[in-house]
């Protein structure tokens, strides 16, 4: 391991402390750190040596930080930054190395308690990711998550959205977000990306794919296929239903929806795509056309307030789905030695 290096940036002369990070030094002044951190504060509130060899006193004896050199030069940079700098990189397009340092700097930010800091980061991390305007590497990925898990939890939802529509506007990779999400435990975006990647029909032989992953994906495609056997028996019952004619919409529901099911939007779509069917159902022909019958009252029609009581009931039964997306993805304790898809 070579010499420590000096800092091109911050490594100034008349600074009265020095630090190291992965072996670059950086001298500042002392004031700078303790004015905005807690911590950096208690530490340098300790007894000092008044030798010359006190730690932190020269290049040979500075204070050792387990942090990324990265990570102190973001923190310092911030410290330090004038207005017309920060107007400025607001000015200049987004990209994938300013994203990083500002996580760098949320995520040191946070450790040292530099107050208002870490969320100030994060917040111009998702003001560079609005609308997407570069792609989402696997590093970024994996950076977003775990520093938004770390210092801002209650964020987390934005940064979902911000993942999903990286998805939708094709500026990220399913497995690069699967494994992400996987591996950082973010249950629904897993599970969304798991119908995704399902959907999209590629995925039983991409090498991306960890071996685990595929093994979800088809235990996945076997839950999914199951279920929709199951639900396209019998049409959902209609809860909230508010109609007098409460026989002839039964019975006109049970039609519509045997149709529906058979209809080219619904019946073209995978077998395992059942929230792509369930909300094809209420876009198809079947489902929309007004009807007449031998009912003495309507006509035997699906009145509006059946129809909407239908809509109600595909919508909760997408929710349901929705709200435990990533248990279908998981084989049953009884068969993790069985062969997967049996």
């Amino acid at each position: 391991m070579g010499a420590p290096l000096h800092d091109p940036d911050f490594y100034d002369e008349d600074g009265n402390v020095i630090l190291c990070a992965q072996d670059v030094l950086f001298k500042v002044h002392r004031s700078r750190l303790t004015r905005t951190s807690i911590v950096f504060k208690s530490m340098f509130e300790l007894p000092l040596n008044e030798d010359d060899d006190a730690e932190g006193s020269s290049d040979v004896r500075p204070i050792m930080l387990n942090d990324e050199a990265e990570e102190i030069r973001a923190l310092l940079w911030a410290l330090h930054v004038l207005p017309h700098e920060v107007t400025a990189l607001f000015q200049e397009p987004a990209n994938e190395a300013a994203c990083l340092k500002f996580l760098r700097l949320s995520l040191v930010a946070h450790k040292y308690e530099v107050e208002h800091m870490d969320r100030w980061a994060l917040d111009t991390v998702f003001t560079f990711l609005n609308n997407i305007p570069f792609n989402l590497t696997r590093i970024l990925i994996h950076k977003l998550i775990s520093v938004a898990l770390l210092c801002a939890p209650d964020e987390m939802s934005m940064v979902e959205d911000i993942i999903r529509a990286a998805l939708d506007m094709g500026r990220a990779e399913l497995p690069v977000v699967l494994s992400a999400a996987e591996a950082l435990g973010l249950s629904s975006l897993a599970g969304y990306a798991y119908v995704r990647t399902l959907t999209q029909g590629r995925w039983l032989r991409d090498p991306k794919l960890p071996l685990q992953i595929r093994t979800n994906l088809l235990a996945g495609y076997h839950a999914f296929t199951e279920l929709w056997l199951e639900i396209s028996r019998a049409p959902p019952t209609i809860q909230r239903h508010q109609c007098v004619h409460l026989g002839p919409c039964l019975w006109m529901w049970g039609e519509i929806w045997r149709e529906s099911i058979l209809s080219p939007d619904v019946h073209n779509l995978q077998p395992a795509d059942v929230l792509g069917k369930l909300r094809a159902i209420k876009t198809c022909g079947p489902f929309l056309k007004e009807r007449s019958g031998t009912w003495p009252e309507k006509g035997g029609q699906l009145i509006f307030v059946c129809r909407s009581g239908a809509v109600a009931v595909l919508d909760d039964r997408i929710n349901d789905i929705e709200s435990k997306l990533v248990q279908y993805f998981r084989l049953p304790p009884d068969a993790e030695g069985d062969e997967p898809g049996v």
